[in-house]
């Protein structure tokens, strides 16, 4: 066994901040020591400019989308009267080979050809910049639903409310924090254990823990710190407790971390006597009392381990 002491934390801080900044606190629906699940109203920012900012994106994005069917519209103007270019084209080129227009008519319908051609394309442009438009407009606008959603706090988490420090009529910031929750709930025990004996600690092995003012309660080794402070020689588990009951963050605990067992032959410690590196026990045999050496293990709860001296039902003196 392995004893240890340190005190009670949350097994996960989550904080909840606010997103946007300039909105000022309007309400706070919890307190400290408040459960609350994922997805509840914590507190509501004035949603009054990120309202209209919305409804100016929802105006812009409309007036893009006007934009692209106006932009469409002149297309099919252009193509419709670049077919028809084409088509006059074409018949003076006929007609110029039989001799019954002039050069300069024909270069003239070459040109009208060419502009109504170019006409198409400029429109063409036009539909995909207006496009373009649409895109930026729909981002702003999914920007400013976003930021409205984010006037309404909510839980990020199932938890308890461990700190507030959010105050009605302050103006938010994004970034700052307005809640500390506990994540589920859960509590732990932080302990430290000197570097000897954390090498003898494992993940899931059973503790006992004595909490300040609390009955005792069960609990396993979740995590072992991958560092020793090079100051104290001191290393932390954490540890996970079953009974979660009056668990408050910040107790002072205390616990017996069992790193082994086995069934082996024990004496109370008080009978074993140590001189010179040597250990022996005082063995009655017959009524007489002999001196007899034996080999020691682990102490544990008063107890003295021996491996190698003594045999179960021997008699000793305390």
């Amino acid at each position: 066994v392995v004893s240890a002491s340190g005190g009670l934390l949350a097994r996960e801080d989550v904080v909840v901040s606010a997103r946007v900044s300039g909105a000022e606190i309007v309400s706070l629906l919890v307190d400290v020591g408040d459960t609350v699940k994922k997805g509840d109203t914590l507190a509501q920012l004035n949603d009054q400019t990120l309202t209209a900012q919305l409804q100016q994106a929802d105006a812009n994005r409309a007036a893009a989308e006007a934009a692209i069917a106006q932009a469409e519209g002149q297309v099919a103007s252009a193509t419709a009267n670049a077919t028809q270019t084409t088509s006059a084209l074409d018949r003076s080129r006929q007609l110029r080979r039989d001799g019954a227009v002039s050069q300069s008519a024909l270069d003239q319908a070459q040109a009208a050809s060419d502009g109504a051609n170019a006409t198409v394309q400029s429109a063409q442009a036009a539909v995909a910049a207006a496009k373009a438009q649409l895109a930026q407009a729909e981002a702003a606008r999914d920007i400013a639903a976003l930021n409205l959603s984010w006037a309404t706090v909510q839980a990020p988490v199932d938890g308890i409310i461990a700190d507030r420090t959010a105050r009605l009529g302050d103006l938010s910031n994004a970034g700052m924090a307005m809640f500390d929750m506990i994540r589920d709930g859960q509590i732990e025990a932080e302990l430290e254990i000197v570097e000897t004996d954390l090498v003898k600690v494992n993940v899931g092995d059973p503790v006992s823990i004595r909490v300040a003012g609390l009955p005792p309660r069960d609990g396993t080794v979740r995590r072992i710190s991958p560092q020793v402070d090079p100051v104290s020689r001191l290393g932390t588990v954490r540890v996970s407790i079953v009974d979660q009951a009056g668990l408050r963050v910040g107790i002072f605990a205390s616990a017996d971390i069992r790193t082994a067992q086995r069934t082996a032959l024990t004496l109370p410690v008080s009978a074993v006597t140590t001189s010179g590196g040597v250990s022996t026990v005082q063995k009655v045999v017959d009524g007489t009392v002999q001196q007899v050496e034996v080999q020691l293990g682990v102490v544990s709860a008063g107890l003295r381990e021996i491996t190698a001296g003594l045999s179960a039902g021997d008699m000793v003196l305390l």
